[in-house]
């Protein structure tokens, strides 16, 4: 297939496939699907539903096969509590799909979830009972006032949308198709009148003089004060707007435009904005220009500084740890050379001193982290304020940190028993009795 499977962030790709039966297309798509998958084809009585599911779930591994840079048939599905399907173990493509008789649509996309709806055109005797049951009373309302020879694709064009949006989020129909209202036309771009739901109001105002401005859409949550800090509740407002908290016009002297461009950074991407603002207002000087790096970097600078303070001072504790634990192994390893009982021992004595210095670091070692481990569960949620993205009892971390205590004190523990001399001379007592000499 000669096309581009290349999605760059926030970006989709919409594929339409006919649904039809054709015996090299047929074995190939078999082919890709799991035994669990082939058992359930197997399950459909009807032809055309066992064909269905076959192309469906065989162009979307073979779609995601390609996106991927994989075989088809090593794509592994999960499954979100409602039954929608997702890719396993990768978190950034979403996927959906949807057919209608003899047509199948798949999505992609990538950083957010996806919805398709597709739905064959046909006759309704009681599409107006059924808008009124599942429409909102606005919708409705729209829907009416079109020419009846327009209705049909109208109610299935505002049925799509809806279904498309309820699919993205997967949660199916336990969000009602009423909560939330979408356009109807058909020469503008798909978009959401307003989204409640839940009871959830649908316009605000700030005082009782104001004007009701209705809720056009809900965003995700914006870390305004920095990434370290609990994202505020927000409400954007336009630039002017009339009968605003006791003012007869409110006007805005001020915004930011959010720029998403290859040339983020470049001086080259700050003429060209100047250029198209200067045809719109020559005016309006441009300020405070960055890049969200910059803003993350700054939102992040004294936590980040806090933080190589803290892991200088771990490093730092950790050496200190190592030499103690390497002096109490070197004291006990030297007393324990001067209480060799005869010469005949010295040949095996080497390994037996590793052995034995080995376990003596480790008795030491591992109360030591255990010990460790139950002050720093206790600790760490007081310094969660200094964390992003990550949970103040991460167990990657301790791992890492109790696995690096233990290396080094194996390290230590070797070392020194390989330096430690074991030659005799003379004779010498276990008990403790009279030493011919000192061990050299």
């Amino acid at each position: 297939m000669n096309a581009d499977f290349t999605l760059d962030a926030y970006s989709l790709h919409v594929w339409a496939f006919p649904i039809e039966s054709t015996e090299s297309i047929s074995a190939r798509l078999w082919s890709s699907l799991s035994p669990d998958e082939v058992a359930r084809a197997e399950r459909f009585r009807s032809a055309d539903l066992r064909l269905s599911y076959t192309t469906c779930r065989g162009v979307v591994r073979f779609l995601l096969g390609h996106y991927l840079n994989i075989e088809p048939s090593l794509v592994q599905f999960e499954y979100l509590p409602r039954g929608k399907p997702v890719i396993a173990n990768f978190n950034h493509l979403k996927f959906n799909i949807s057919h209608s008789a003899k047509l199948m649509l798949c999505g992609m996309m990538m950083g957010d979830q996806i919805g398709v709806d597709v739905e064959r055109i046909r006759p309704l005797s009681d599409m107006q009972e059924l808008a009124r049951n599942v429409y909102c009373p606005e919708e409705v309302e729209e829907l009416t006032r079109l020419p009846e020879t327009q209705r049909h694709e109208a109610f299935y064009r505002c049925w799509t949308r809806k279904e498309a949006y309820l699919k993205a989020l997967g949660e199916g129909l336990s969000t009602p198709l009423n909560g939330f209202r979408v356009n109807l036309g058909s020469t503008e771009p798909a978009r959401f009148i307003h989204i409640g739901g839940d009871g959830a109001p649908t316009r605000l105002r700030v005082s009782n003089t104001d004007t009701w401005r209705e809720i056009i859409g809900v965003a995700e949550d914006v870390h305004y004060e920095g990434v370290k800090e609990a994202a505020p509740s927000i409400i954007y407002w336009p630039l002017m707007m009339q009968s605003f908290v006791g003012q007869d016009l409110k006007l805005q002297r001020a915004t930011v435009f959010v720029v998403r461009s290859r040339r983020a950074g470049t001086q080259l991407l700050m003429r060209a904005i100047q250029q198209q603002a200067g045809k719109v207002s020559p005016d309006v000087p441009l300020t405070n220009s960055g890049t969200l790096g910059d803003l993350y970097t700054k939102s992040m600078a004294r936590t980040s500084f806090t933080l190589v303070i803290l892991c200088a001072s771990g490093v730092i504790a950790l050496l200190i740890g190592s030499v103690g634990i390497y002096g109490v192994i070197a004291y006990s390893a030297i007393h324990h050379t001067r209480r060799t009982k005869s010469s005949a021992a010295l040949h095996a004595q080497r390994r037996a001193l590793v052995r034995a210095s080995l376990r003596q670091g480790m008795l030491l070692t591992v109360p030591g982290i255990a010990l460790g481990l139950v002050t720093a569960s206790a600790t760490m949620p007081f310094m969660s304020s200094l964390l992003y993205g990550v949970s103040a009892n991460d167990p990657p971390t301790y791992i890492a940190t109790a696995s690096t205590v233990v290396l080094s004190t194996l390290l230590a523990c070797y070392l020194l028993s390989l330096r430690t001399p074991i030659g005799v001379k003379g004779s010498a007592d276990i008990d403790g009795g009279p030493v011919g000499s000192r061990a050299i």
